[in-house]
């Protein structure tokens, strides 16, 4: 309440020609409100620190749009999440790749990922699989751990073996975003057409 309309509307103002829209603006300020207490000169150089990282300025605005809370993220947490993510066993590259798909990888803790990939090989996948499909597919860090098991026995439903639903996750693993209603629509589709 301290801020005159005059300073919102300046900020939004400013906020927007770094690249986005007043929609965009409106929808990060809700988000997250402390960005008013951001400088301009403090989010340009923040900005400029995630580029850095490996990252060009739309990639940059645009993980913003999904996460505005990176503006109040430390540069330096950011790098030992990637040096952190390494160990796992990727490389850089797939680690800025990720981030770009699914930033709020930077909001997780280590252990939290630890924890995500070991919950997932008792499903029945090596650590390696998990690192090639979360690689491809990031998102897979935010489902719950039920909401995968459920897939599972939801495709199984459909005729497939565990082994096959594996075998199927391992090379397309966004079918785990993928609705079992979409799914069978597929299928009686395919089946319509003669397969």
């Amino acid at each position: 309440y301290s801020l005159s309309i005059e300073n919102i509307k300046q900020k939004q103002d400013d906020i927007m020609k770094l690249g986005y829209t007043k929609e965009e603006v409106t929808k990060i300020l809700k988000k997250h409100p402390s960005i008013f207490g951001y400088s301009i000169d403090n989010i340009n150089k923040k900005i400029e620190d995630i580029m850095n990282l490996g990252y060009s300025r739309e990639e940059v605005i645009k993980m913003t749009k999904v996460l505005p809370t990176i503006y109040g993220y430390s540069i330096n947490n950011m790098k030992q999440k990637i040096d952190d993510m390494m160990e796992l066993g990727y490389n850089r590259k797939e680690v800025i790749k990720m981030t770009k798909t699914n930033p709020g990888i930077y909001g997780y803790s280590i252990e939290i990922i630890k924890q995500k990939i070991n919950d997932i090989m008792n499903l029945g996948y090596t650590k390696e699989e998990i690192i090639k499909m979360t690689n491809t597919f990031p998102i897979i860090y935010t489902l719950s751990i039920d909401n995968i098991k459920q897939k599972q026995d939801d495709i199984m439903k459909l005729g497939y073996t565990k082994d096959e639903v594996i075998k199927i996750t391992k090379k397309l693993p966004a079918i785990y975003s993928y609705s079992i209603e979409n799914m069978k629509k597929k299928i009686e589709d395919m089946t319509e057409l003669g397969y």
